[in-house]
């Protein structure tokens, strides 16, 4: 079953941010390497998938804020928990990156931040 972005949890270090959140997406980044020899042969070669947590956010620069958490702890490695109701649950180890600041006129402060993964996340079942 396809699960439904709607009821989901993402903790930072215990704390869980979700309700700041509008996005999170464990991203793997694999690079394939292409050998291209006479008579059409090729040869493939794919690297391991390197990870990163993409999420999207409202600024909230408060002591309980996530744009605040991640400015002040910028470089730390935390562990992240990703679960939605439903589906499995992905735990990692994260490097905090610090978010953007400001915004346009007349609209809520969005941020995004890219959180490098060490390896890869933990899966566990629903």
């Amino acid at each position: 079953m396809t699960i439904y972005m709607k009821n989901v949890t993402f903790k930072v270090a215990s704390k869980d941010y979700a309700a700041q959140l509008s996005s999170v997406t464990l991203t793997p980044n694999t690079t394939t390497a292409t050998w291209n020899g006479f008579n059409g042969a090729v040869q493939k070669n794919q690297s391991p998938a390197d990870w990163q947590a993409d999420i999207t956010f409202g600024q909230d620069w408060s002591d309980d804020g996530l744009s605040a958490f991640l400015y002040d702890n910028e470089g730390d490695e935390v562990e992240i928990q990703f679960t939605v109701a439903g589906g499995p649950t992905f735990t990692a180890q994260a490097t905090l990156a610090a978010p953007s600041a400001g915004g346009a006129v007349n609209a809520f402060a969005e941020s995004t931040a890219s959180l490098p993964i060490d390896g890869k996340p933990v899966r566990s079942a629903a």
